[in-house]
């Protein structure tokens, strides 16, 4: 199998919309500074986008989640706590602030920096070739989640329904609603749709997992 990669992306609301988190298999949402979030979408086929981003800097956490799925990060730039596991072994990286790898993203003069650097599905594919990184993931690699399959959709015993989600993250106050139509979660933050800038439809997802992360 491909393997994936994963981008770090800036959610305030100065940057909206971002560009690309449809095609994205997984997003991960935390918290950073100041109330605010950042994405890490991850892409199993990172084809066919124009623009995807805007890309921001790393955090140690998310480093962990993108090695989880042998994903190779695409990234701008790091918390200091973060650049020794980044300048090791630990993770295939291309940072877009420092180094060669700035080649393989772009700025977008009609915004404003440092809310305004992009990449592209074709400089994404250069950029791992360019590095060298494998593109296939291993034999040994396992699958990394479980779902409920249609034969039996409901493991829970003592489960209740979800028709809306809602989030404790101060900034953005992020939603998501249920379609019964589509069998879809629909994300809201800041107030409104939260939309891909690339197709200009509102993000929707089939799962939703919470997790609590003790340090």
């Amino acid at each position: 199998f491909k393997r994936p990669v994963a981008v770090m992306t800036e959610n305030t609301k100065v940057t909206l919309p971002q560009y690309g988190l449809g095609q994205a298999d997984v997003i991960y949402e935390c918290p950073v500074e100041g109330g605010i979030t950042r994405l890490m979408a991850i892409y199993q086929d990172y084809s066919g986008m124009e623009r995807v981003g805007n890309v921001r800097s790393c955090r140690l956490y998310y480093v962990y989640f993108a090695k989880e799925f042998d994903a190779i990060y695409f990234h701008a730039g790091e918390s200091k706590y973060a650049l020794d596991v980044l300048n090791s072994s630990f993770i295939d990286n291309v940072d877009g602030i420092t180094g060669k790898g700035g080649q393989y993203f772009y700025r977008d003069n009609s915004r404003k920096a440092p809310h305004n650097l992009y990449t592209t599905s074709d400089l994404i594919a250069s950029g791992i070739e360019k590095y060298g990184f494998s593109t296939m993931l291993s034999d040994s690699y396992g699958s990394h989640y479980q779902f409920a399959t249609e034969e039996e959709p409901n493991l829970l015993t003592d489960g209740v329904d979800a028709t809306k989600i809602s989030m404790y993250y101060v900034d953005p106050k992020p939603w998501f609603e249920y379609n019964s139509e589509d069998g879809l979660y629909y994300r809201f933050e800041f107030g409104a749709p939260q939309k891909d800038g690339l197709t200009d439809q509102q993000i929707a997802v089939t799962n939703i997992i919470i997790q609590n992360c003790y340090s």
